[in-house]
């Protein structure tokens, strides 16, 4: 676990001592984990949006897929204001110029894709939830002549 993450808590992990009950049910250990689930991802990620880095690099790629999946998650799952926090921290990273040599943006096929599945998957989320800021934030692209990511 990085010592420098800022929301780190650290915890011990504690068995089960009781057997389950009737109200445990695979629903309830289902949000159950997907609690956990959410804690960790708030908990472990570096304060610039990063995540710490796997030991081989070849598995960096990965990692711009993080923010799809979470924002996918949030849509599908259960709303977690933690996890929108971490996938907006993240795309903030990945729309950065820093972003390109840590993940081979641009040269690196492969992240590169997950990185435009991520921000895909934000942008139809702010389109759906305010219309307005999503037409406001694509012709402030154009007006800027940049390209679409």
């Amino acid at each position: 676990v990085p010592a420098f993450a800022p929301n780190l808590v650290e915890t011990e992990l504690t068995p089960l001592t009781a057997p389950p009950t009737q109200s445990d049910t695979v629903g309830a250990r289902l949000r159950s984990r997907f609690a956990e689930f959410c804690a960790w991802w708030h908990e472990n990620q570096l304060p610039e949006g990063r995540f710490e880095p796997p030991p081989n690099d070849h598995y960096l790629c990965y990692e711009p897929l993080v923010a799809g999946l979470l924002l996918d998650a949030v849509q599908r799952i259960q709303p977690d204001a933690r996890l929108e926090s971490i996938a907006a921290k993240q795309l903030r990273f990945l729309a950065s110029p820093a972003a390109k040599p840590t993940y081979g943006l641009f040269a690196n096929d492969f992240a590169s894709g997950m990185a435009f599945v991520s921000f895909t998957t934000a942008a139809e989320i702010l389109r759906e939830r305010d219309p307005v800021a999503w037409e406001a934030a694509l012709q402030g692209v154009f007006d800027r002549e940049e390209t679409l990511w």
